[in-house]
């Protein structure tokens, strides 16, 4: 099973950017932003180029209601996210509430 990494911001520039390549490195992507037309744009060239599996969430992540509806859609294996890019940072998903020293602690609800 490939890692999965959700991409913040994958409708245009650097979070377009990581998607692709997290795709052609083997990742599953979910790929998220406010413009579904991009999305969709990117999940077919995605899925034309690579054999990764692509899930898109069209949602604002400065809507906190609209992040947790999000999150609540994902099941089966997207709930099991190994790497989050968001704001242009890669970072290894740590979910807990007292990370220990050098992690960082996302809560996605």
């Amino acid at each position: 099973m490939n890692p999965i990494a959700i991409i913040t911001g994958a409708s245009a520039g650097i979070g377009r950017a990581t998607a692709e390549l997290l795709a052609r490195n083997d990742y599953d992507v979910i790929i998220t932003g406010r413009r579904a037309e991009k999305l969709e744009s990117l999940e077919e060239e995605i899925r034309s180029k690579t054999t990764a599996d692509v899930h898109t969430l069209v949602f604002d992540i400065r809507d906190n209601e609209a992040v947790k509806s999000a999150w609540s859609k994902l099941k089966g294996k997207w709930k099991n996210v190994d790497v989050n890019f968001k704001y242009g940072l890669l970072r290894k998903i740590v979910l807990t509430d007292k990370p220990t020293r050098g992690e960082q602690a996302y809560r996605f609800f």
